[in-house]
């Protein structure tokens, strides 16, 4: 590669690197790396933010069953979803953003997964 080309790219390459989620800027750094493999955990106050597109999108979110622990509420355009322990649930929405439902314990969380699901 010549050397043009190589610096044309780096350029490219770090940009990349770089690069978070639109609101990454309110997610802390456990936060973004459970994100980046489609995992949340969530406490007592907590919002995450799971999608903010210009169209719909559908995810399937699931959370873990816990003794002791809450529902998930789930926010996507105005309506809400809740999540039992243990139970999943499709949703669809430009933003969606997930909290718990009710009051957990001291320096408890709920935990769960999502994924993108296709039209």
């Amino acid at each position: 590669m010549s050397k043009l080309k190589t610096l044309a790219v780096i350029p490219v390459f770090i940009g990349a690197l770089l690069c978070q989620p639109v609101f990454a800027g309110d997610m802390d750094t456990d936060s973004v790396l459970l994100h980046s493999v489609g995992e949340f955990e969530v406490g007592n106050g907590d919002n995450h933010t799971i999608a903010n597109h210009k169209t719909d999108t559908r995810y399937r979110i699931c959370v873990r069953h816990a003794r002791h622990s809450t529902a998930l509420k789930v926010t996507h355009d105005g309506l809400e979803t809740i999540i039992n322990p243990g139970s999943c649930s499709d949703v669809q929405g430009k933003r969606i953003k997930v909290s718990p439902a009710g009051k957990l314990g001291d320096d408890m969380v709920l935990i769960g997964k999502y994924h993108h699901l296709e039209f």
